[in-house]
């Protein structure tokens, strides 16, 4: 049986309505994601590179360990969403709404959040280690 993650390197998903897909591990490098639905979706482990999420919705999505490098995530709303040990190097962050993120359930126990030098301090959870600037 193939066990290997799903492969949407490049996919046009605009506005897809992904509501809980598990998109575990899977390579969505350099896909377009603008408003897509993934309330719930469970992407531990995958490859965002480079996505362009504009107007995405993660709420309360999975993205523990998932690579953001050079996405676009301006007016995403990732309210409740469990953020641990994402990599946020290089992101466009304006306008995101990270209320009520998690870092729960994070491996490993003191994972760090690469956060692009855009993104002030009052517009992410409490929690988070904090890597700006020259740090990344």
């Amino acid at each position: 049986m193939d066990v290997s993650p799903a492969n949407f390197e490049g996919a046009d998903l605009t506005s897809a309505r992904l509501q809980q897909a598990d998109l575990r591990r899977a390579n969505l490098t350099g896909a377009n994601m603008k408003s897509a639905d993934l309330r719930m979706a469970d992407l531990r482990g995958a490859n965002l590179t480079g996505v362009n999420l504009t107007s995405a919705d993660l709420r309360l999505a999975d993205l523990r360990d998932a690579n953001f490098e050079a996405a676009v995530l301006v007016s995403a709303d990732m309210r409740g969403a469990c953020i641990g040990g994402i990599n946020l190097r290089g992101a466009v962050m304006t306008s995101v709404d990270m209320r009520g993120a998690r870092m729960e359930h994070s491996e490993p126990t003191d994972a760090q959040i690469a956060i692009p030098p855009s993104m002030t301090r009052t517009d992410a959870p409490d929690d988070l280690t904090w890597v700006v600037g020259d740090d990344l």
